[in-house]
């Protein structure tokens, strides 16, 4: 029966299945969305379904919602629609009926897919919660708290102010957390659920009123953004759903010394801990409301949503506590070991990343993170740097094959676009690679991995203001920025000859491997820093990498502007070098 329209009872019968999968029951926004645009469907009401009234209805947004300035709608689709992709691709479906949700659509299509006699009720079990819990209600107006203050100077009232507001923060924060456990769950962590309640506002002014609800639409809408977070909301008095990853990012805002301030507190839901707080202040000038809580969202998701942020702190410690052994695998637990195997270039966690995705891919041949993952590690074997030799084995095309089926697979995952520009890099298609870090950035604007990886090709395609300016972006992006954020920087200072700043920046790429090594030597070449070539010239001659094929056979690749590699032989040549270790192996 392929293809026929189900009955409205047996739509409702796979919506159940669905909001009863772990996935949805995890994710209650998303399951909230799923239920209003098929519910709409059912209704007859497809011509309702659009980004504005699923903004207002399903996310709370104010009857001012914009959705060319707040893509949050956009955004939420894109990763329902993966897991409803996902849902079928593990075949977990019992039921005769299928949902989906056609790209560029918010209105949901349903097939029917087998006889009724196929049809059977979703399995029982700990891991399902009923709907209706997995579902909670869009925020509604929270009521004004007014304060006055008399008879106090201005900085007392400023003070006051402040400590009335993060009093205000922290008794929130006790209402809505549900009693912590006593202990924490040994289980494997996933992606962390954000919470976020309505921004509170200390001085009832109707400017700080505005600014609290564009603050609150840019939270959500930068947190929805990444894909290693999920977003939640939270009614006043309204408890939240216990989770080992769950956590509750609350704001107020205060006055002080003429400016606003708004102050940030994030607690992990199971222990009630504040891990992380910060106080940002209104960016000065003509700025609007808008413009003022993007930037401040930005800074915020910067320094709690990156790998090394508060927020994957508990998956970098499990994986550090089972560094030698690990337990179980999941996605996101590979996401994490393969961003740490990137960031830190050890064996160790090479080792430790590679085991994670084979095991996951092992049990789930299909899933794209991890087939995509195993391509990435495939072309690195074989060549080993961001953007590396012109291919010639099997091993690295069909890499590049695996990555770019998973992003058939999920073409709207800008990790998986990032990984696929990385690979195409290391082929030569530069265009390609261009395009598609184009794509992961336009996903995920704060993924500051894309962002360096892009400056990379940018600078190989000769655009070298802009590679520059990309990869000082990438580097302000991030609290503790990898050690190949500074190539760019490095070889753009080597061509304007400001050779303190290549060595400074080339001292910071080193980490990565022998790149950085060579940059500081030939900068210290050209500028007779000898302290810094008796420093590098060892590192530079006893490289393994260089030592096999000669260090300009080996840089060819890495850099395509011929001037550039004229300058960096000359360098080397007078940093001590030997012809013959430039042209062949040594």
């Amino acid at each position: 029966m392929t293809g026929y329209a189900p009955s409205p009872d047996q739509v409702r019968a796979a919506l159940d299945e669905l909001l009863g999968w772990t996935e949805l029951v995890r994710s209650p926004q998303l399951a909230k969305f799923l239920s209003h645009i098929v519910e709409a469907k059912l209704r007859g009401e497809a011509e309702s379904i659009k980004a504005y009234s699923i903004a207002v209805d399903v996310f709370g947004r104010p009857a001012t919602f914009d959705p060319q300035a707040d893509p949050i709608v956009r955004v939420q689709a894109r990763r329902l629609r993966g897991l409803l992709q996902e849902f079928e691709r593990q075949r977990l479906g019992k039921c005769a009926t299928r949902i989906t949700l056609p790209v560029g659509r918010y209105v949901p299509e349903f097939e029917l897919i087998a006889s009724d006699d196929s049809v059977a009720a979703p399995p029982a079990s700990a891991d399902a919660a009923p709907a209706a819990e997995a579902a909670q209600p869009s925020p509604s107006a929270m009521p004004s708290h007014r304060r006055r203050w008399l008879g106090f100077w201005p900085q007392a009232v400023a003070a006051l102010s402040l400590v009335v507001g993060i009093g205000l923060l922290l008794a929130a924060l006790q209402l809505w957390r549900d009693p912590p456990p006593t202990a924490l769950k040994p289980d494997i962590p996933s992606e962390p659920m954000v919470y976020l309640p309505q921004v509170l506002v200390v001085w009832n002014s109707a400017a700080d009123r505005h600014l609290a609800s564009k603050l609150g639409d840019q939270m959500s809408a930068v947190l929805a953004q990444s894909e290693d977070v999920e977003v939640g909301f939270v009614e006043p008095g309204k408890a939240i759903p216990e989770g080992q990853d769950a956590f509750v990012l609350a704001s107020t805002i205060t006055p002080a010394n003429g400016a606003t301030e708004i102050h940030f507190i994030l607690t992990d839901v199971s222990s009630g801990e504040q891990v992380w707080t910060a106080t940002q202040t209104r960016p000065v000038g003509q700025v609007e409301d808008v413009q003022a809580a993007a930037l401040i969202a930005a800074k915020v998701m910067r320094e709690i949503g990156s790998y090394r942020g508060p927020l994957h702190a508990r998956g970098r410690a499990w994986l550090d506590a089972n560094s030698s052994n690990l337990t179980a695998v999941n996605d996101y637990v590979c996401v994490l070991a393969f961003r740490a195997a990137r960031d830190t270039q050890t064996p160790s966690a090479q080792a430790r990343a590679i085991d994670c995705i084979d095991r996951l891919s092992r049990a789930e041949p299909e899933l794209p993170v991890a087939m995509a993952l195993k391509g990435w590690f495939a072309v690195q074997a074989q060549l080993g740097n961001p953007v590396g030799d012109a291919p010639t084995s099997s091993a690295v095309v069909d890499g590049v094959a695996m990555v770019e089926r998973a992003v058939q697979l999920a073409p709207n995952s800008a990790f998986l676009h990032e990984l696929l520009a990385n690979v195409l890099g290391h082929l030569g298609n530069l265009q390609a690679a261009k395009r598609n870090y184009s794509i992961a950035i336009g996903f995920e604007p704060l993924n500051a991995d894309a962002r360096a990886g892009y400056s990379l090709v940018l600078a190989a395609l000769g655009e070298w203001n802009s590679a520059e300016e990309n990869a000082l972006a990438a580097i302000a992006a991030s609290a503790e920025p990898s050690a190949w954020f500074y190539g760019v920087p490095a070889l753009q200072a080597m061509r304007q000859q400001r050779f303190a700043d290549a060595i400074s920046y080339a001292r910071l790429t080193a980490p990565s491997g022998p790149f950085g090594s060579v940059l500081a030597l030939a900068a210290a070449g050209l500028s007779d820093d000898q302290p810094t070539m008796a420093q590098f010239r060892p590192e530079v001659l006893n490289a393994e990498a260089l030592r096999r094929v000669g260090i300009m056979v080996w840089l060819k690749p890495r850099v395509t502007d011929s001037l550039l590699l004229v300058q960096l032989q000359t360098g080397l040549l007078a940093a001590g070098i030997p012809q013959s270790a430039l042209t062949g192996p040594y």
